[in-house]
């Protein structure tokens, strides 16, 4: 007997299954490739923050570090007395201080070197103690995966001569210093250039005693205003 005709269309036929599986694959490949774009994007965006902040943090380092090196002589651990500032191309010597946060009191000598891709930093107190837990030395790692970590210095030589230097052996610190890094990646930072306090040359605040002696004693060829009766 003959089934009705309206009862042999309701079923789905095998080449239609097979268009329905076809298009749902197709969905679930680009699904998966635009959630695959979405990940390495999370990625690169959290690779980039992570090297914004540690180019920050270097940064800072440097800034509020070398912004107080002080022109010093260590005259109390070695046989020769020698200058508190030296560096070469990819090792940084000089003398500052920590925030008081750090719990590091007093004066520090800071020792910079690049070692095994990573760049370090050694602090240890400038003027020696007695109490051998203040002399320890913290060596920690500013910086990981550097492949370049060159200085150079810029001020005078022997011969009053100023110019940029590769080392510093001076008995005084240079007035600029630039550090170029580049890491593994082969990503080049941008220069960091510090200009020192040099407090050699620092001028003499103004006496205000004498200020207002010149005030009050007049030049030569010159008037003092009467009308003006502060001495300031």
């Amino acid at each position: 007997m003959n089934q009705p005709r309206k009862s042999r269309l309701l079923g789905f036929t095998l080449i239609e299954v097979l268009i329905a599986l076809s298009l749902l694959s197709i969905m679930m490949l680009m699904l998966f490739a635009g959630l695959r774009i979405s990940a390495k994007s999370w990625d690169k965006g959290d690779a980039k923050l992570i090297q914004i902040n540690n180019m920050s943090a270097v940064h800072n380092f440097f800034h509020n570090q070398m912004a107080t090196a002080l022109p010093l002589w260590d005259d109390f651990t070695e046989l020769e007395k020698k200058f508190s500032f030296q560096g070469t191309e990819n090792t940084l010597q000089f003398v500052s201080t920590l925030p008081s946060s750090s719990k590091r009191l007093g004066l520090q000598v800071f020792n910079l070197r690049l070692e095994k891709n990573q760049l370090w930093v050694a602090i240890k107190p400038f003027y020696p103690s007695l109490e051998q837990n203040k002399w320890k030395i913290e060596d920690v790692v500013l910086l990981d995966k550097i492949a370049t970590f060159k200085i150079t210095y810029f001020g005078k030589q022997e011969e009053d001569v100023l110019e940029w230097q590769d080392d510093w052996v001076h008995k005084h610190l240079p007035q600029l210093i630039a550090i170029d890094i580049e890491t593994i990646a082969e990503i080049k930072w941008p220069q960091i250039i510090l200009k020192l306090h040099n407090h050699e040359n620092k001028p003499k605040p103004d006496n205000p005693f004498e200020k207002a002696r010149k005030k009050l004693t007049p030049q030569i060829g010159e008037d003092r205003d009467d009308d003006d009766p502060s001495p300031f």
